[in-house]
């Protein structure tokens, strides 16, 4: 048994509950790292270039080499040049995976790619800087929801091999080389090594390299990049029937349009200087089920094909439903005494748990717990997970639905849990950013000081909540040129208070500059805070746990369905 797992029949049996099998699967859930390395695949798949040409399926992974070797040959991604004894050369080498077939009976794909190991490389050697952006979650969102209410053509598209697309040189003058390894299987003369001439996976630059150079084109073609959201591009207008928006994460690309002709003309333009392949439109950073009604102008994003994935992945597929993300009356804590599961597992899982609830909620305050445990969880923590995990199992199919009435209106509400942090006694922050019906924005989130009072809970909540709204507000304004004032809801008549009467309040005046804050942007006429009765302040799914009937109307409410 590995050491840090399960060492007990009594752990054995608390967590066979979570599951409809006999203990045993829960034994294997915790000594398993990658469920995909403990079964028997169909296709193997090797680990080294020596392995692809000595396993069963030789070859397939053969001609899946050869396939990438001339790819990159004919992209003439690098040349050779003699060693000297002060170079640095980078080791590279060969990544193996198998696409299973998109149908039963059809044919998987083998994919090699050539890699280079980036941890070897010296800022100022081979590499200057390694900084990219990436696609905001909240920014995807705004964007899906201005699609819906349009009616906007939507298509999605991957660049084929974008780093390789890139040349080195676009870096400028002070370019630094870069040189590798020779890879196996490429013919080369003794003495020397590869110079890249572009850009190979792996690399420090590889991603900073590729943003550039397609941001440039982009800029070429009339496309201008968000200030608040570097990721998302806006051309054109709506009044002028010209409009357009791009969503990009790394190499892929989603292009919402006004017409099909615009849609043409971009894939017209793109593939004049880069090679692509369309995707479904349904499939996006991830996610493989958006959902669009256009008749109703909504567009559903769910997370159920990366549930399935995690809970076959981590040997979950039996375990028990739940009708809610945490279990009631369990408080979580840090206490060193508990029983040690194994830390790989744990925070793969949690890890997959903090993807989904970017479109699931819901879940949002539960992930938030389990997340502070992943240095050294026990095993209520791992009960936990598995709770979680029982609830996403039942819950699967649900998801986030933007877009619906033609409404640009931004709206806040926010709410804090005081002090119930066991551990340091600080406040939970919970808060949604709409547009319209949609939920931008959503967090579940420590606090970084401790207060005093629930007040000041609440104030720090609102203050955060308000800064995610403005940030909303700028990136309406970038892309619609539409500005307009923020309506923020608390429960808390005495946050309500402070922001709208000049009333010096001794009980927070530490926290002046947060109550300054409010005072302006009410006064300016940017905010109005008013508020919102308990019991119908939905934020609270995200402070606190809930049971079924509560966690369904708020659900509700977040349009989440």
């Amino acid at each position: 048994m590995r050491e840090g797992g399960i060492q007990n029949e009594d752990c054995l049996s608390r967590l066979g509950e979570h599951f409809d099998l006999e203990g045993e699967r829960s034994v294997m859930f915790l000594e398993v790292q990658n469920a995909v390395e403990e079964e028997v695949l169909a296709v193997y798949v090797p680990r080294s270039y020596r392995a692809a040409l000595e396993c069963p399926d030789s070859l397939r992974w053969k001609a899946a080499l050869n396939a990438i070797l001339d790819q990159l040959e004919s992209s003439q991604f690098a040349h050779f040049v003699p060693r000297t004894p002060d170079m640095q050369v980078i080791p590279s080498h060969f990544v193996f995976a198998y696409k299973e077939p998109a149908e039963e009976g059809g044919e998987g794909r083998y994919k090699v790619r050539l890699v280079l190991d980036g941890s070897k490389q010296v800022r100022g050697v081979s590499y200057i800087d390694s900084w990219a952006p990436s696609l905001p979650h909240a920014g995807w969102r705004l964007f899906l929801h201005i699609c819906a209410v349009e009616d906007l053509e939507l298509l999605s598209l991957d660049v084929n091999n974008a780093f390789v697309q890139v040349p080195m040189s676009s870096q400028g003058a002070k370019s630094p080389r870069v040189h590798i390894k020779v890879p196996p299987g490429m013919d080369a003369p003794p003495g020397m090594v590869l110079e890249l001439d572009r850009a190979l996976e792996g690399s420090r630059q590889a991603g900073n390299l590729w943003f550039k150079y397609l941001r440039a084109f982009l800029r070429r073609w009339g496309f201008v990049p968000l200030d608040t959201a570097e990721t998302i591009y806006v051309r054109g207008s709506l009044s002028a029937g010209d409009f357009q928006m791009l969503a990009i994460h790394v190499d892929g690309i989603q292009v919402a349009s006004q017409s099909v002709a615009l849609q043409k003309k971009f894939v017209n333009q793109l593939g004049s200087v880069f090679k692509h392949k369309l995707s479904p439109a349904s499939r996006f950073v991830g996610y493989d089920d958006l959902e669009r009604d256009r008749a109703a102008k909504t567009i559903k994003v769910t997370a159920a094909s990366k549930v399935a994935q995690v809970l076959e992945a981590h040997g979950l597929g039996e375990v028990h439903p739940k009708y809610t993300p945490c279990a009631p009356g369990v408080h979580l804590s840090s206490d060193s005494s508990g029983q040690r599961v194994d830390v790989n597992t744990y925070q793969s899982l949690v890890g997959a748990f903090q993807f989904i609830r970017e479109f699931r909620p819901d879940i949002s305050f539960a992930v938030g717990k389990l997340s502070k445990f992943l240095v050294s969880p026990n095993l209520d923590h791992m009960d936990a997970a598995l709770y979680l995990a029982g609830y996403l199992r039942r819950t699967a199919s649900k998801g986030m639905v933007f877009g619906g009435a033609r409404d640009y209106t931004v709206r806040v509400v926010s709410d804090s849990d005081h002090g119930n942090c066991p551990d340091t006694g600080r406040s939970t922050s919970g808060l949604g950013v709409f547009v319209g019906g949609s939920l931008i924005v959503h967090k579940s989130k420590l606090q970084h000081i401790t207060t005093l009072s629930a007040a000041e809970a609440e104030l720090v909540a609102l203050v955060l909540a308000i800064c995610e709204a403005k940030w909303v507000c700028s990136m309406l304004w970038e892309l619609l040129r539409v500005r307009g004032l923020v309506r923020a809801y608390t429960d808390c008549m005495a946050v309500v208070h402070m922001a709208n009467h000049q009333k010096h309040l001794q009980r927070t005046r530490h926290l002046n500059i947060k109550r300054h804050f409010l005072k302006d942007e009410v006064s300016e006429d940017r905010l109005s805070v008013e508020h919102i009765p308990g019991k119908f302040n939905f934020t609270d799914v995200f402070t606190k746990p809930l049971n079924r009937v509560l966690l369904e109307r708020n659900m509700e409410m977040l349009n989440v369905h």
